[in-house]
């Protein structure tokens, strides 16, 4: 943090942190939400998902879902009310360097990072959601099963390869993709 701390990089599935944070002020942790490919899940499952496997598919589930009640209609509508609550988040949290412009954290195109933020900034953000201690107690498992009520299960392998090795380990996310690089926090 201290070499350059307000340098705005791209931060690939780091922001499923913020997605998650957001998604819980809106989602209850035992509600259903279904997945673009038609499968209901506990919210709590989809959590897991993307902080311990970095699901995009789960992320951009809970954004369409919070999107739904906020008013949107169409899959673009419901993902940029959620997108713009991302946004507002990290205003209220004082995050000046960061935008988001999808709740995956994909590039936008080849090489192009879609989320920026700094080292200042997800410090922030890691402050903030240490309120919320699913994110990091999540965050912790080496390997989670999830099952759909359609009775599919799954078994999410954490990408975080750390987490089993370092003592006390509070949490953390990584995410990847070529435009960002490599991030871990």
């Amino acid at each position: 943090v201290s070499r350059s701390p307000d340098d705005s990089v791209g931060i690939a599935s780091l922001s499923k942190i913020m997605v998650g944070f957001v998604a819980l002020k809106y989602i209850a942790l035992n509600e259903m939400i279904e997945t673009q490919k038609g499968e209901p899940y506990r919210f709590s499952d989809l959590l897991a998902a993307m902080m311990i496997s970095s699901s995009n598919d789960a992320a951009e589930s809970v954004a369409e879902e919070v999107g739904e009640r906020l008013g949107g209609r169409t899959q673009n509508e419901k993902l940029q009310l959620f997108i713009q609550l991302m946004n507002q988040e990290a205003e209220a949290l004082g995050m000046r360097g960061t935008y988001f412009t999808n709740p995956t954290g994909l590039d936008v195109r080849p090489g192009v990072p879609g989320n920026r933020s700094t080292a200042r900034d997800l410090m922030r953000l890691i402050s903030s959601t240490r309120a919320v201690p699913i994110l990091w107690d999540l965050s912790r498992q080496d390997v989670y099963t999830v099952r759909s009520t359609t009775g599919h299960m799954y078994e999410l392998i954490n990408t975080n390869t750390l987490s089993s090795h370092i003592s006390q380990f509070i949490g953390g996310k990584t995410g990847s993709t070529p435009g960002s690089g490599e991030s871990l926090v």
